[in-house]
């Protein structure tokens, strides 16, 4: 149930508006960047090119840090992308 909360709180910021791109969401990813510049600011992080889809398949997870620890509490954190544009 917790990975599935982070996973749905990056999620939902990631997929968001577009309001305050600029906005620090994990080690340094910010909203707007792409899968690329993600692995390159988020240590021991992934490519997952076929991971998760949400949202009728227009928004797909294509990165993925298997070991993010929050108050000691070990979880997945699941960096979403909108497909497409």
């Amino acid at each position: 149930m917790k990975k599935l909360l982070l996973t749905i709180l990056i999620a939902v910021m990631l997929a968001g508006s577009g309001e305050g791109l600029s906005q620090t969401l994990w080690e340094g990813a910010a909203c707007g960047m792409s899968p690329e510049e993600v692995l390159g600011a988020v240590a021991n992080a992934k490519e997952i090119p076929h991971g998760r889809k949400l949202k009728d398949g227009k928004v797909q997870e294509l990165v993925r840090l298997e070991t993010a620890e929050i108050l000691t509490h070990q979880f997945v954190a699941g960096f979403f992308f909108t497909i497409g544009n």
